[in-house]
């Protein structure tokens, strides 16, 4: 609702509506990063107590318990590593925010990939500095790459997370696997 109108015969002026857009999307931004930080805490509670990822030759305890790739993806590449999350709690979560279990499996999912992945990006959503919908991408972009491809982009995008699109997220990507 606008609350820049102070009489019902009032009208209020562009620049008016301006600034309540503006005041409106602070509050999304806001709302989405602490989203994002909610997320990561309901899987911080319930972390995957049972799983942990065989990497050939070093057996299941060369991992700290609370690592693993999240639901299901190849265990056997130690640099796809965030915490692991009990397989069934995106349900719950989901449920509450009106979405498919697996739409909130993938809030979930990207909001750890970049609290654990790309630290920069998740301190400049923290700061409400990056929008979290591009920020979300970013973190699709790298979950099932290696280390070195998230610490790249994670040290050359942070700076102008807030304005990057896939075309170059996927040019920096490529840069970083033909090297």
């Amino acid at each position: 609702m606008v609350t820049t109108m102070t009489h019902p015969d009032t009208h209020p002026t562009p620049a008016d509506l301006l600034e309540e857009v503006r005041r409106v999307d602070a509050v999304r931004v806001k709302a989405e990063a602490d989203l994002l930080a909610l997320a990561c805490a309901w899987a911080d509670a319930h972390p995957d107590l049972n799983q942990r990822p065989v990497v050939a030759g070093l057996g299941p305890d060369w991992f700290p318990a609370h690592h693993q790739p999240i639901l299901g993806d190849d265990p056997a590449d130690e640099d796809l590593l965030i915490p692991g999350v009990a397989w069934d709690a995106p349900a719950g979560f989901s449920a509450v925010l009106g979405m498919s279990t697996q739409g909130g499996e993938g809030l979930i999912r990207e909001a750890l990939v970049l609290r654990h992945r790309l630290p920069q990006v998740w301190a400049r959503v923290q700061a409400l500095e990056v929008p979290a919908w591009r920020a979300r991408r970013i973190a699709r972009a790298v979950y099932a790459r290696p280390a070195d491809v998230s610490d790249y982009l994670d040290e050359h995008v942070a700076p102008v997370a807030e304005k990057v699109g896939t075309t170059t997220i996927d040019r920096l990507i490529d840069d970083v696997t033909s090297s």
